[in-house]
This record gives C-alpha cells, sequence and structure tokens, in this order.
C-alpha cells in the first residue's frame, strides 16, 4: 500500500482503538484485525456428489497472450504447504500438470512434474546455498519464524547482505535491522513502562541480541544462534558449528509478536 501511494495508513492489530467504537454500528474486536493467512485453514469443499460437481466445479483457466511452452503456471508455496500439512488436500487441477513454485521471497523453483512431485517430498525442502551465490530472504515482523530455505552447512563460511536503511516497528517503536536499546528509548517510553520492559530483557529469544534485532537459529530455537549484523562482510563470515535450514525473525519475547508490524529483506551470501 505504502509503495502505491494510497494514502492508506497501516496500524498494528494491537493499535486499533476497539473502545473508541460503538458497538452499535460495528461490531469489530481484536482477533477480527488480526490478518495472518493460514495455509492449513478452512477451505471451501472440493469434495461434492458426482453429479453435482459436473455443474458446480471447474478448474480454472488462464490464458496469456505471447506464452510459449516454457512459461508454465506458478503456484505460490501455501499451496505446497497445504499439501503437506493436509493429507485431504490433493488439488486435482495439479495432477500431471507441469509447474513451479514461488516462494514468498520472489524465487521460482525448479519446474514440478505434477501433484505427485509435492507428494514425493515430505515438505518444502531447504537447500545448500552453492558457493559465491545468494539468496534474498523477507523476514516478517510478526512472525516467529521466516524460514529461508537456506541449509546451511557446517564448517562453511557465510556472510550477510542488510540494508540498514529499511524499518520495522516493534509496537510503537521503528528502528532499523539492528533494532533498538532501552536506553535509547527510555525518555520516550517513562519510567514505569521501561521498568517493565526491563523486567522482560531476560525472556528475549535471543537475550545477548539487541530488542528487535533480526537474528536467527539453526533449525529451530534449541539450535545454533546467529547474530546477521555481526557477520556483514566476506572479512566477518560466519561459521556453522551445525547443519540445518536458517530461521530468522525479529528478536522479541516469544507472547509480543502481536505488535509488531513490517519486514525487512537479508541476503546469504555464501563465501
Amino acid at each position: 500500500m505504502h509503495r502505491r501511494g494510497l494514502g492508506l495508513k497501516t496500524r498494528t492489530a494491537e493499535g486499533v482503538t476497539h473502545e473508541a467504537m460503538d458497538p452499535k454500528d460495528v461490531d469489530i474486536d481484536f482477533d477480527d484485525v488480526v490478518i495472518e493467512p493460514n495455509p492449513l485453514g478452512t477451505n471451501h469443499q472440493q469434495k461434492r456428489p458426482p453429479l453435482t460437481t459436473s455443474f458446480t466445479l471447474d478448474n480454472r483457466v488462464l490464458e496469456v497472450d505471447g506464452g510459449g511452452p516454457e512459461d508454465l503456471p506458478l503456484i505460490h508455496q501455501s499451496v505446497v504447504e497445504r499439501i503437506h500439512g493436509d493429507s485431504d488436500y490433493r488439488p486435482i487441477s495439479l495432477r500431471r500438470v507441469k509447474h513451479r513454485v514461488m516462494y514468498n521471497n520472489g524465487d521460482v523453483g525448479n519446474p514440478a512434474e505434477g501433484l505427485e512431485t509435492h507428494l514425493k517430498e515430505s515438505r518444502l525442502l531447504a537447500m545448500p546455498l552453492p558457493e559465491g551465490t545468494r539468496k534474498k530472504i523477507i523476514v516478517q515482523s510478526h512472525l516467529k519464524n521466516n524460514r529461508s530455505f537456506v541449509f546451511v552447512e557446517k564448517g562453511k563460511s557465510y556472510w550477510f547482505d542488510v540494508a540498514q536503511a529499511q524499518t520495522w516497528s516493534d509496537a510503537s517503536i521503528t528502528c532499523g535491522p539492528g533494532g533498538w536499546t532501552l536506553g535509547a528509548q527510555q525518555q520516550g517510553l517513562g519510567v514505569a513502562r521501561s521498568a517493565v520492559i526491563a523486567s522482560m530483557g531476560p525472556l528475549r529469544r535471543n537475550p545477548a541480541a539487541d530488542w528487535f534485532e533480526v537474528v536467527g537459529v539453526v533449525g529451530d530455537d534449541k539450535g545454533e544462534k546467529v547474530r546477521p549484523l555481526q557477520h556483514t562482510s566476506p572479512n566477518q563470515p560466519w561459521t556453522p558449528q551445525s547443519s540445518g535450514e536458517l530461521i530468522l525473525y525479529a528478536n522479541d519475547v516469544d507472547f509480543l509478536y502481536g505488535n509488531n508490524m513490517g519486514s525487512i529483506t537479508v541476503e546469504i551470501v555464501r563465501s
């Protein structure tokens, strides 16, 4: 919306003043404004009696002028996530239809032969990064875990390219990828709120990193931690001591992600 210049303002779910709304005119609560797409959520009915199906269900057809045989249909990664997570979800429109998967960061995968390609895999796979290549990762601040689909390898060297001009918001505090410190924000927060935040500092998922700093783990929260901003050039490489998928997130307390807004882009480079 910002890029399109629509003049619309965005707020976090917790930034909406529900108390100021007259319930006679509108009945909106917190859960109504939390937008969290769920690939495993309730889907419209696709199985119906044969006679009803012939009249009410059909495959969508898209015609593109100038397209060639190399222009394969694109499906979003959430479709594959649902295939893996819901054993009843088997879209017939993908059967024996060659296509590609588009990921959240805009990357497009290799051609898949059809539905069977995804059924043979247990999940969307994280892949090793070839030497001398890089991959863009979009880190959403409200998500506890942002998959990179990059399988980092023990003993290999990596570094991160992060544009410092990017911003995201932790409730009312807007900051860059490096996050914010209580000392710098204390005057605006006030004494009482600062005391509460100070008490929650040890509860951050990475207590050694600043509030809202972009951080990561190998595999899950029990895995090896990494602070990408400490490894921003080939001369400051990160050499993982374990192998697994790199997961990135904004450093916050586990139960406070609901008031976060915005995203940043991180690129991981294999040295």
